[in-house]
């Protein structure tokens, strides 16, 4: 659960690295894209528009952690085929390594184990949250 003080840590933290949003959003797509390639194929070809978008969204998203529900849907928005958000979260895994990954990199020794971990927490909160909003998908049964 996120408290008040990881909340106030991650909003100072991403206020200090906002001047650079779009190399934010270009790191993290070429740690996601090198780790994951298969991610490449929920993305327009040309990813300059996407970088910027990358960290428009990190930023709606921490000024909207205490309701964070509100934001989930806005993410579908970033894939190239909207309703692909349910394809994207079985690469959570890899998704999260790249985020943290590129904010440890930006934050330098700002990122501590403190920082690592309310940063984490608000990742798991997220992707919690896209999975609510996600309708049912119907279940293939075996011929």
């Amino acid at each position: 659960m996120l408290t008040t003080n990881d909340i106030a840590l991650i909003r100072w933290q991403l206020h200090t690295i906002e001047p650079f949003g779009d190399a934010i959003g270009a790191e993290f797509l070429t740690r996601l894209f090198w780790a994951t390639p298969q991610a490449r194929d929920f993305f327009p070809k040309d990813v300059v528009e996407v970088r910027g978008k990358v960290f428009d969204l990190i930023s709606l998203t921490v000024e909207h952690l205490e309701h964070i529900e509100k934001v989930a849907p806005f993410y579908d928005a970033l894939v190239t085929r909207p309703g692909h958000c349910v394809a994207v979260l079985a690469l959570e895994p890899a998704i999260r390594v790249a985020f943290l990954g590129t904010l440890q990199n930006w934050l330098k020794s700002e990122f501590s184990d403190a920082a690592r971990s309310a940063w984490s927490r608000a990742f798991t909160k997220l992707a919690d949250a896209m999975q609510c909003n996600l309708p049912a998908l119907p279940i293939r049964k075996a011929a």
